[in-house]
């Protein structure tokens, strides 16, 4: 295990953001992330997974020691029957929108809606992602992790996951707190740490069309029977015009989620925004659109801190660091607009990143 000390981790995370990891490793094998746990209890230290940092906010310096999953294989193993099905197993270092692309051209569908999603495999069940149509829970067969407190592997099928919208087994799983023998000082470690996940993909392509802009771009362009590499390219192209690429402008996309909201609230909302983005739930409630409700508001295109953090200006759900800013006055910024929409609309808007380290989401829980 080679131990680097004082790790810059602007290039480990979308925003750009200056961190640094006290102590970092890169994890490329199972054995090595379960010798890093082990190295963190002999040392008191606490453990932060880090995938490509596409879904964090680092607001300080993360103490302990950050691993980064680096295991990049996977594997297609078709079935035998007639639909030529296939079962799938990455591991959780795999870049997911280049998993999503292996598959088409393993001729393995289901993943074509969720192309060009930043991250990880390993991170994908945490949030359960999900894009025009399509959550990932719906397509994933089992996760394998380590317990950290007992560090063995422990193998969760889909209905052991817990899924809901954007949320997780993995993602509500409280942190392992732990103390060195004769100290007091208590250290924690994740509860899990994902390693490999399994799908089950289709041999027969079915596109999946109920996202109406997905729909309505295909029908644009007169495409009778798209095939899986079309609607891959298709959803890139609506992404690509929604989202910045972080490469050129430090963001971590959605930002906050699209609440839930009662049908009465719905109802009172479109009496004064007859438009309002709302989309009905099984059970009467509805979700509406959390970048409509920051527009509304007032923050669209809105720079902060110098000018070095804002809102995007051609998309309200993200925000953006456009050079120079720091994860704590993004919180600040996020505190700030949530604040607005509830006097606005009397609606708590819930953030999708993670804020790292731990100690910071307290500072936003006081701000909020």
């Amino acid at each position: 295990m080679q131990l680097e000390h004082n790790k810059p981790l602007a290039s480990y995370n979308t925003f750009g953001f200056n961190s640094k990891a006290e102590s970092f490793v890169e994890a490329r094998s199972i054995s090595q992330a379960q010798e890093a746990i082990e190295y963190c209890k002999k040392n008191g230290m606490s453990l932060t997974v880090l995938g490509d940092g596409s879904n964090v906010v680092l607001a300080d310096d993360l103490p302990g020691l950050t691993l980064k999953m680096a295991t990049t294989n996977f594997s297609f193993d078709r079935t035998a029957d007639e639909n030529n099905n296939c079962s799938v197993v990455a591991e959780a270092g795999v870049n997911w929108h280049q998993f999503v692309l292996s598959t088409i051209g393993q001729q393995a569908f289901g993943l074509e809606n969720l192309s060009l999603i930043p991250g990880t495999v390993g991170a994908a069940p945490i949030q359960n992602i999900g894009a025009y149509g399509v959550e990932v829970s719906s397509i994933l067969t089992f996760v394998e992790c380590i317990d950290c407190e007992t560090n063995q592997l422990q193998v969760f099928d889909c209905d052991s996951c817990e899924f809901a919208y954007r949320d997780s087994i993995f993602k509500r799983s409280s942190p392992v707190q732990l103390a060195t023998p004769g100290q007091t000082t208590q250290f924690e470690l994740p509860q899990f740490l994902i390693t490999r996940v399994g799908f089950k993909l289709q041999g027969n392509f079915e596109p999946q069309l109920s996202y109406s802009a997905l729909a309505n771009e295909i029908t644009s362009r007169n495409i009778d029977n798209p095939d899986a590499k079309t609607v891959s390219d298709i959803v890139c192209g609506i992404r690509r015009s929604k989202l910045p690429d972080p490469e050129k402008l430090g963001n971590a996309g959605s930002f906050f989620k699209n609440p839930i909201i009662s049908k009465k609230l719905e109802q009172n909302i479109k009496q004064l925004w007859p438009d309002a983005p709302c989309y009905p739930q099984t059970d009467g409630s509805a979700k509406i659109a959390a970048g409509w409700l920051v527009e509304m508001a007032g923050w669209k295109g809105k720079k902060v801190a110098g000018g070095t953090l804002g809102v995007h200006d051609k998309q309200a759900l993200v925000l953006v660091n456009h050079g120079g800013g720091n994860g704590q006055e993004l919180i600040n910024l996020a505190s700030d607009i949530r604040e607005s929409v509830l006097e606005m609309f009397g609606i708590e808007l819930e953030q999708e990143p993670r804020t790292l380290p731990a100690s910071a989401n307290a500072t936003l829980d006081q701000a909020t």
